[in-house]
């Protein structure tokens, strides 16, 4: 599959009901930062996120999202990743529990 994503800044939303992808202020600058979702704020600090492809990417629809205020990554934390895990903040390393694949859904 080809990339589908201009690699930039983005909000994140919910498709239904619009609440926002949000790291929590508090854990902005901290590994283990803890993600929820929050009522959008129109591109607040905590809101945006940068889509980029990882460095030696192919493509394939594969990208690091990351905050775009700390460059805190996108994580799933490597313990619970093969069960009903979480997500977090951590420092970006390239690893493969900050790698996403983003696909259309259709409508």
């Amino acid at each position: 599959m080809a990339d589908t994503l201009p690699t930039g800044h983005y909000t994140i939303t919910l498709a239904d009901g619009g609440m926002a992808l949000d790291a929590e202020a508090s854990g902005l600058n901290s590994n283990d930062g803890k993600i929820h979702l929050w009522q959008n704020n129109d591109g607040g600090p905590t809101q945006v996120w940068s889509v980029e492809r990882p460095a030696g990417s192919a493509g394939g629809g594969i990208y690091t999202i990351l905050v775009a205020a700390t460059r805190k990554s996108l994580d799933a934390d490597g313990p619970t990743i093969n069960s009903d895990g979480k997500i977090h903040l951590w420092d970006y390393n390239a690893g493969g529990t900050q790698k996403w694949r983003i696909e259309p859904a259709g409508s």
